[in-house]
């Protein structure tokens, strides 16, 4: 929850590092899960989950993130039109990564947008996700890039 000012990388292997506070260097998600509402430097992810937000919240991350084909992107999702979400100042690659929307309880709409990912607007967004998961019954996510 406090402000880190170590300059060595950060290393996920397994369990759950959840950053409320911020961390300056790259970290690196190569199993286990990452989430919080603070901040990062870089973000590369070979495997595991990233869940940004405690319960609905942002994480942002200061340089590139970038998600793999064995990492799922975990959002939640309201039927007020709220949701998790990543802001990268920075590029966004996605190649090959699972999005898994999870619905919390309410009636949803039809058509209601959520931005999951939200970049500077500077770099564009390389790839896609391989995959959308979600739990709703009759509404099915899709993406647009």
């Amino acid at each position: 929850t406090n402000d880190n000012t170590y300059t060595g990388n950060t290393t996920v292997k397994a369990g759950k590092l959840v950053v409320n506070g911020s961390i300056l260097s790259e970290v690196m998600l190569n199993g286990g899960t990452l989430g919080g509402s603070g901040s990062i430097g870089s973000f590369t992810a070979t495997s595991g989950v990233i869940a940004p937000g405690n319960s609905i919240g942002t994480m942002t991350v200061n340089g590139n993130f970038t998600i793999g084909s064995g990492v799922t992107y975990e959002v939640e999702v309201d039927d007020a039109g709220n949701s998790d979400k990543v802001v990268v100042i920075g590029t966004v690659n996605l190649t090959g990564a699972a999005l898994s929307v999870l619905p919390e309880a309410g009636t949803y709409n039809p058509s209601t947008k959520y931005t999951i990912i939200d970049n500077d607007g500077a770099d564009a967004v390389v790839g896609r996700f391989a995959s959308i998961k979600s739990s709703l019954a009759f509404l099915d996510p899709s993406v647009v890039y």
